[in-house]
């Protein structure tokens, strides 16, 4: 009877055995034909739901996890990143049962996770990710995917627009593989800093970069990043409008995409050609080569590349002078960027709005696009320098409440009594009272010799008028009217436009041109600036006071303090 009852043991652990073994090859039959499939999103989300099932059935953690992720990443083809987190979020509450035999696949997830929080444009979501990554990899000593995760933080710092951040977080992944000997890891990481370096507009030094990467994709046969670094070049080159060396690299990548039937990547070295083609100012072959590249980049349905499309076919048709069709290229490309979190390409598209309005005569929009293009840069300038500021501001913070204590403890009670306060108050009134009466007075002492000195030098200038109008007085502008300067009256500041009032005019000319280049070009003798928005024609003058000046036609113009001793010393000059 125990002989029986042995072998009876022995045969149920044999079947449940066979049947653990048959479920472990089913899952990894299953995985196997999800990776096979991993581009096509129906065949992917049919294997990822039966490798579900079978784990759920069999309590098999592994397949229940590759299955959730299969599930997901199909649904992120159809790029709906909301649900792929989803799906990622159910398959790492399976994370504790799996990540001591296997981390890797874990950690994938988790990457994954992070990804589509960036594509999202959630970038803080994303950051934590990563880290939480990054610290699991270093407590199991698993160096090369800390710097495979380093690489992705630069990424994302790049996504979000700080690309002096990004090029830290590459630079600790260059500095991971340069200690454990990896040569060819580094090829990609080059590649990124590249782009950084290009979008921070050093241009030559992302020339160095992709150099050094392209040397190490040779030497490592990485024959698909090779590629990548010419056609990285040839956006550099377009860059620099260097367009004999873009078209050197070109040259080289269109046919290799062409025969591997690389759609997206052809259809991006079309973009460049037709950029190359922009810049020759071949404006015919450029629209025809960005019309075709932007078939093929929409059908890869990648919104950074289809946005810089359409606002290169807005610049085209601006150049052309076909306004109208150029507005609604740039209004796609400003939605896309808008939807996508694009914030990189918000100062070029606004920059390239301001050039339309300005042609189409609307200076008000031409004006408002060129100021929101200057706070997005200034927002770039304030969020690269926060950090040291607030450094700076709670050291100062914390040095002045220490401060504060430490005189309130050593000040003596009839400091703190009713009286002293009173007779402070009476004393800063008789003060303040003091001060305004003699300013009051030093002010209406300098209105009357002002208007004494305006006075004189009117009488001069009209005794030594000539007819003939000197060539100083002719002022020429880029919308090529002709002006005589003896008929200004003001200029006025307004953004980054000129407002020129004319005697005998009722509506001004519109200048592009700050009020400090147009004094440049004004007889210095006639004309002076007198507030940070208004230069004026002296002899327009009739009336001075304290903080104004009325003008021969009654209009009255601001006289600030700043600039009221630049008028001083040309009245004083010209007597």
């Amino acid at each position: 009877m125990k002989s029986f009852f042995l072998l009876f043991l022995c045969f149920s652990t044999y079947l449940c055995a066979q049947e653990s073994s048959s479920i472990e090859t089913e899952s990894n039959r299953l995985v196997a034909l999800c990776k096979k499939n991993g581009n096509k999103p129906d065949s992917l989300s049919f294997y990822g739901h039966k490798l579900l099932k079978l784990g759920k059935e069999n309590n098999h953690y592994k397949a229940i996890v590759e299955g959730y992720f299969a599930q997901g990443y199909a649904a992120s083809m159809t790029k709906n990143q909301d649900i792929f987190i989803t799906y990622l979020d159910s398959a790492l509450l399976y994370k504790e049962e799996i990540i001591d035999d296997h981390f890797s696949d874990v950690a994938r997830i988790m990457r994954n996770k992070a990804i589509a929080y960036t594509k999202k444009g959630d970038f803080n979501e994303a950051e934590k990710v990563f880290k939480e990554i990054i610290a699991a990899c270093l407590e199991r000593n698993d160096i090369p995917s800390v710097a495979y995760n380093y690489n992705s933080l630069g990424i994302l710092e790049k996504e979000r627009g700080d690309f002096k951040k990004a090029l830290k977080y590459y630079d600790k992944a260059l500095t991971i593989w340069d200690s454990i000997g990896n040569e060819k890891s580094k090829a990609t990481v080059f590649l990124n800093i590249g782009v950084s370096q290009s979008n921070l507009a050093n241009y030559n030094q992302a020339i160095t970069s992709y150099h050094h990467g392209l040397s190490l994709a040779k030497k490592h046969n990485i024959q698909k990043e090779e590629y990548r670094f010419y056609n990285n070049l040839a956006s550099v080159y377009i860059a620099i409008e260097e367009n004999d060396s873009a078209n050197f690299y070109l040259e080289k990548i269109i046919p290799y995409y062409s025969k591997a039937k690389n759609n997206y990547s052809l259809s991006l070295a079309y973009m460049n050609l037709g950029q190359v083609k922009l810049n020759e100012q071949d404006l015919e072959n450029a629209y025809l080569l960005l019309t075709q590249s932007l078939e093929g980049l929409k059908a890869s349905q990648n919104a950074k590349s289809i946005s810089q499309n359409y606002r290169l076919i807005a610049k085209t048709l601006y150049e052309q002078k076909k306004y109208d069709d150029a507005l609604i290229y740039l209004d796609s490309a400003n939605t896309l960027s808008k939807k996508h979190h694009l914030k990189v390409n918000f100062d070029k598209e606004h920059d390239l709005y301001a050039k339309l309005f300005e042609a189409q005569g609307n200076f008000q929009k031409a004006n408002e696009s060129l100021k929101i293009k200057d706070s997005i840069q200034k927002r770039q300038y304030v969020s690269e320098t926060t950090n040291k500021y607030n450094q700076i501001l709670v050291a100062q913070k914390v040095k002045n409440k220490d401060n504060t204590i430490t005189t309130l403890k050593e000040q003596k009670t009839f400091y703190q009594s009713n009286l002293f306060f009173s007779f402070l108050i009476v004393l800063i009134l008789a003060i303040i009272a003091f001060f305004l009466f003699k300013r009051y007075k030093s002010q209406k002492t300098e209105v009357i010799a002002l208007q004494k000195q305006l006075d004189s030098f009117n009488d001069n200038f009209s005794k030594t008028q000539e007819e003939a109008i000197p060539p100083s007085a002719i002022l020429k502008l880029k919308s090529k009217a002709v002006l005589n300067t003896t008929e200004i009256l003001y200029i006025k500041s307004d953004g980054h436009y000129a407002e020129i009032s004319l005697e005998g005019r009722e509506k001004p000319e519109i200048e592009r041109a700050s009020l400090t280049s147009l004094l440049e070009l004004l007889p210095k003798q006639d004309f002076v600036r007198i507030h940070k928005s208004y230069v004026v024609n002296i002899h327009k003058i009739k009336i001075i006071n304290s903080t104004e000046v009325m003008l021969e036609n009654g209009e009255w113009i601001k006289l600030s303090r700043t600039y009221k001793q630049l008028l001083k010393d040309l009245l004083n000059k010209s007597n």
